[in-house]
């Protein structure tokens, strides 16, 4: 493995508005497929004693996954600590492959299916963009 690939440090900034000004510091661990899952600083070095692959799952993200003594662990699970199948770690902007903390959280199964992006098709995002062209402002 190319260890130049995965340790620099790189800067990214959130595609929210609300995070435009933040300055986010993280580094990159290479997968298969072209893929890189981001991480925290902190979880780093751990992290890259294992060998990690990306799988794309049947909603079209990737997941980064390794295999240890012949089970199969996602990176999201063990950076939160959790091997219960009843606790849920949620990927709160929907980046399936930022594995940050501050991106993660310890969720229900219910709290998981809220938190689903709802896809939508052309025609309801017309919809949705002439129902914010109707509004109007008192004042």
């Amino acid at each position: 493995m190319n260890k130049n690939i995965a340790s620099y440090k790189v800067s990214y900034v959130r595609d929210s508005p609300l995070f435009e000004d933040l300055l986010f510091y993280m580094k990159l661990i290479p997968l298969t497929q072209g893929q890189f899952a981001k991480v925290d600083d902190d979880d780093f070095e751990w992290l890259m004693t294992y060998k990690w692959y990306a799988k794309k799952v049947k909603s079209g993200y990737f997941y980064a996954y390794t295999k240890r003594n012949k089970k199969i662990f996602s990176m999201h699970r063990l950076i939160m600590n959790t091997t219960d199948k009843c606790v849920f770690v949620d990927h709160k902007l929907h980046d399936t492959l930022d594995n940050r903390k501050s991106e993660l959280r310890i969720a229900t199964r219910s709290q998981n299916g809220v938190n689903k992006k709802q896809k939508m098709d052309g025609a309801n995002r017309l919809l949705a963009f002439i129902r914010l062209l109707e509004v109007k402002h008192l004042g």
